[in-house]
């Protein structure tokens, strides 16, 4: 079977963990501390027009006999609301790199020289549960791509905690934990005047050992100027088309 590398940096908590993206729930009142600092974070990044960031991630996956292996990958993203989005995810498993120009969806295979283009709907929320849905595909931290990301991160939080300040590199930061029926997650926001993630610890807590994913966001640009071409597709001297479906290496 074809290697498959997920695109997914945050193992896509929207779809996997919260159920979230076609149904758009009723946002919960941010009453607590930690809900008014996630809300904070989600404002900033939703009033964003452009912006991009990296992740650098670390995944606990198992292997065919069953034991933790941890994965490491980087990735860039550059959105542009309403509808244009580029993805690169480098790492052990090889690098792909997507790009949506508001009409079609492209994705390439670097190392095998491999690539598909599909019909996609209008809109990054629309883009992102389809190809979640209709491909398996997940983008870099799926969850703060969204326009409401406050609502897609609490849809399906039990409980939430305001564990105190924290620094992540040269970061003073907000540590919040909330708690799932699945998964327990964490957050680190910057405490200064713009919230944005600094790290992202998820615990898949009911599987045998507790796997986690780990996540470190840095080169933040809340008003990033994309070029005209930054989300246009260009294919590679040499790269061979092939179905989205083949090139996922779906049976």
């Amino acid at each position: 079977m074809r290697r498959r590398m997920a695109m997914s940096v945050m193992g896509l908590l929207a779809a996997a963990f919260l159920g979230a993206g076609c149904v758009t729930p009723a946002p919960k009142a941010p009453d607590t501390e930690a809900l008014r600092t996630l809300k904070r974070m989600s404002e900033a990044l939703a009033a964003a027009t452009s912006f991009s960031f990296e992740a650098l991630t670390a995944t606990d996956q198992p292997d065919e006999d069953g034991r933790a292996v941890r994965v490491a990958r980087r990735g860039r993203i550059l959105v542009a609301r309403p509808d244009r989005m580029v993805a690169t995810v480098k790492g052990d498993d090889g690098e792909r790199t997507l790009w949506y120009d508001g009409r079609t969806l492209s994705l390439l295979e670097k190392d095998v020289r491999e690539y598909a283009t599909v019909a996609a709907p209008s809109g990054i929320d629309q883009l992102l549960d389809y190809a979640m849905y209709e491909h398996g595909l997940s983008v870099p931290v799926a969850d703060l791509l969204f326009s409401d990301p406050y609502a897609v991160l609490t849809e399906a939080v039990l409980t939430d905690v305001h564990l105190g300040t924290e620094r992540i590199g040269p970061h003073e930061t907000e540590h919040l934990l909330f708690t799932q029926e699945n998964v327990d997650w964490e957050i680190w926001i910057d405490a200064g005047d713009v919230p944005v993630p600094r790290k992202i610890v998820i615990t898949r807590k009911l599987e045998p050992g507790s796997p986690q994913f780990v996540a470190l966001l840095g080169a933040w640009d809340l008003a990033a100027k994309p070029g005209a071409d930054a989300f246009e597709f260009r294919v590679p001297q040499g790269a061979t088309p092939v179905t989205m479906r083949e090139l996922l290496g779906m049976e």
